[in-house]
């Protein structure tokens, strides 16, 4: 079952544009804007059956990686497999971000079959949702909040970088100082067309 408003899609996974149809600025824009502005490089991928073995890779470079996706394509095929298996395994260096449009009637919160399915993908992220200490998963993100959850997101898995993979949870209070720049890949699951 697809959505059927795909004014949000391009022709390919990185032109999804999920808070401003119809392309501007697409998610991948936006990430890049909020990396750079906050000292860091970024690379694009598309999820693929690759994905674990670039997430480890990435992980031996010590590289944050963000994987941003997509709630309607995250339950079908190609991005399916890919994802659960990522659920299943541990990668303290990534994070998820699911983008969705607060106005996007298809894709909110009140499409309780859509983020079921998000739920059975992402079966132990899930039960991290939306952790305010350890902000590695969060679903859904709206537009207003994509930018600061990305930066987060990126701190923690940097943390992560620095504590030589063993995952630690973070204090409550404020936030610690800056870590030294890494180069987080930005990795999109999106249906196209």
């Amino acid at each position: 079952m697809g959505r059927s408003h795909t004014t949000y899609y391009g022709e390919a996974p990185w032109l999804w544009a999920p808070y401003s149809p119809p392309r501007d600025p697409t998610v991948v824009e936006r990430a890049k804007r909020v990396l750079s502005g906050e000292g860091h490089t970024a690379s694009v991928e598309a999820v693929s059956p690759q994905l674990i073995r670039k997430l480890n890779r990435a992980r031996h470079l010590n590289q944050a990686c963000v994987l941003l996706v997509d709630a309607w394509s995250a339950r079908e095929a190609p991005y399916r497999g890919p994802l659960v298996r990522y659920d299943e395994l541990y990668h303290p260096t990534a994070a998820v971000l699911v983008p969705c449009h607060e106005h996007d009637m298809e894709s909110g919160t009140h499409n309780a079959a859509l983020w079921k399915a998000v739920r059975e993908v992402f079966k132990r992220n899930w039960l991290r949702r939306n952790d305010p200490r350890a902000p590695v998963f969060w679903a859904p993100v709206d537009q207003h909040e994509f930018d600061d959850m990305l930066a987060r997101a990126v701190y923690v898995a940097q943390n992560r970088i620095a504590a030589n993979g063993h995952v630690r949870r973070l204090p409550p209070g404020a936030p610690p100082e800056s870590m030294p720049v890494c180069d987080p890949p930005i990795t999109t699951a999106q249906e196209t067309g």
